[in-house]
Formats: C-alpha cells, sequence, structure tokens
C-alpha cells in the first residue's frame, strides 16, 4: 500500500473509530480545524432531520498522524436524545492529493467497509435551476453504513448506525446542505 494511502487510512482510523466512543460535546455546531495547518470552520446546523448535531474534539488524534494528506478535518456527531446515530467527517485535502482523480478516490474508498462499494448518485436543483449530481460510495461496517463523497479539495465520510430508520434521507439532507471547509 502506498504511504500516501496508509496516512489517509491513519486518519480515518483516527476519527471514525473513537467518534463512537466520544462523549458527546454539545458545545457548538462549528467545528475548527483540528490540525496545526489552518483556521478552518465547517458550518452545519444544529439539527439535521431531528438529529442534535455536536463537534466532537479529536484535535490529539489527528495531531498524531504525520504527514496526511488532510490539511485540515471536522468531526459530528449526530444524535437522537443520548442515542448516537451517526457520525459525519469532512475533511480538507492538502496540495498532495489529488481527490479530482478517480484512482485516488477509489483507493480511499476501498479502505473503508467490508463490502464493495456500491455508487449512489444524489441529484439536486442548484440555485440556478441547474441539474446538480454529486456521486456517492456506499459501503458497510460493523453495525454501519458507510457513505463517501468528494468535493473539489474535500472528503465526506458518513458512517450512518444500522438501526437508523433512514440513512439514505439522511445522506441526502447533508449533500444538499453542501458543507464546506
Amino acid at each position: 500500500m502506498p504511504k500516501g494511502l496508509a496516512r489517509v487510512l491513519a486518519v480515518l482510523v483516527f476519527l471514525l473509530a473513537p467518534a463512537l466512543l466520544l462523549a458527546c460535546s454539545r458545545e457548538a455546531s462549528v467545528a475548527r480545524s483540528v490540525s496545526s495547518t489552518g483556521a478552518a470552520r465547517v458550518s452545519i446546523p444544529s439539527q439535521v432531520l431531528g438529529l442534535q448535531v455536536s463537534q466532537e474534539d479529536v484535535r490529539g488524534k489527528i495531531e498524531e498522524v504525520q504527514r496526511s494528506y488532510l490539511s485540515a478535518a471536522g468531526l459530528f456527531s449526530l444524535r437522537e436524545g443520548d442515542l448516537l446515530r451517526a457520525t459525519l467527517q469532512v475533511g480538507r485535502f492538502n496540495r498532495s492529493a489529488r481527490p479530482s482523480e478517480p484512482s485516488f478516490q477509489r483507493s480511499i474508498i476501498g479502505l473503508m467497509g467490508a463490502s464493495v462499494p456500491e455508487e449512489i448518485t444524489i441529484h439536486q436543483v442548484g440555485g440556478d435551476r441547474t441539474l446538480i449530481e454529486t456521486t456517492v460510495y456506499a459501503t458497510s461496517g460493523t453495525d454501519q453504513n458507510v457513505f463517501v463523497w468528494f468535493g473539489e479539495r474535500t472528503m465526506y465520510v458518513l458512517s450512518v448506525h444500522q438501526d437508523y430508520l433512514f440513512p439514505r434521507t439522511l445522506l441526502r439532507r447533508l449533500v444538499q446542505l453542501d458543507v464546506q471547509l
């Protein structure tokens, strides 16, 4: 496995696995950069489809990873009461990454989940009434559905517990929000 992909995997492991164990911070709905390279912010509503959205503090985990393809990242928990239903990771790629290349995307997607990824296309109408298509890769892990999609320099990873009744509705809503770093 190329060193760069191993670094991406390390970042994802540090972000996704602890997300299921972290206590909810319930502070703000804006994530700040968790890397030392920027003061990026992620803006997301405090509620999405009735789920409370909270920023998770993963700075210590990210700072342990050296030479990652991510220059900044934010992690959110989505809860129904005290029950964690989903997590959303938003990561901004640095200049070394090639997120627009399909081979780079496939390499990252191949590191996630236990099943062969399925391509889903989300359609929405833009402000200028043009059709916007977003390709999302769906896979599954232990007791969760994992959805991955890419922006110009951004990657999104949505992990939804398998007991949540509306995972694709949540996915569509988050894609429509166009969360940016």
